[in-house]
């Protein structure tokens, strides 16, 4: 079999998988963490970043994105109670601050949910930026933590300990 056919073949296969998941109806959270999240079938299937970068630029992708984008548009964006939101803060000028609000406000929306929907959209490889730290100087923190190392944020305070028993000649 020719790589042009294996790969259409598993083209073929996400796509499948992808409307056999929007026949569920699910919101979109779940449909995005099973089909371009970091454990989906997308992800699973195209592992190096050249792959999947092959992929985002395909007419398949494009469709799944449409429905993933369906979805948004007839769901609200919160996420169901079983995927837990979280919070990213991201240092931008100025000026792109502007731009987004300007154009929340064009498209009648929040700027929370159109920077979700921009965080969405496949990107060039090219496009991204290599180096470890960003302009500030700062670390870049896109490295994943390891899931056994849970963030400060997320650790649940300790257990309350029970207090030791009082020395008997208190008693």
């Amino acid at each position: 079999m020719s790589e042009t056919a294996r790969l259409d073949e598993l083209e073929e296969m996400i796509y499948r998988e992808a409307e056999s998941l929007l026949a569920r109806n699910p919101n979109w959270v779940t449909f995005y963490r099973e089909t371009f999240g970091p454990t989906g079938i997308v992800r699973r299937t195209f592992k190096s970043p050249e792959a999947l970068a092959r992929f985002e630029r395909t007419e398949t992708c494009a469709k799944i994105q449409q429905m993933l984008a369906g979805l948004r548009r007839k769901s609200a964006d919160r996420a169901p109670a079983h995927d837990h939101t979280k919070i990213i803060t991201v240092r931008i000028p100025r000026s792109i601050h502007d731009a987004l609000r300007r154009e929340a406000y064009d498209y009648q929306t929040s700027m929370n949910k159109l920077c979700i929907s921009k965080l969405l959209r496949l990107i060039d490889p090219e496009l991204i930026p290599t180096d470890r730290s960003d302009d500030d100087g700062h670390p870049d923190s896109a490295e994943p933590q390891a899931a056994s190392t849970p963030s400060p944020v997320e650790t649940p305070p300790p257990e309350p300990q029970e207090a030791p028993a009082p020395p008997s000649e208190w008693i």
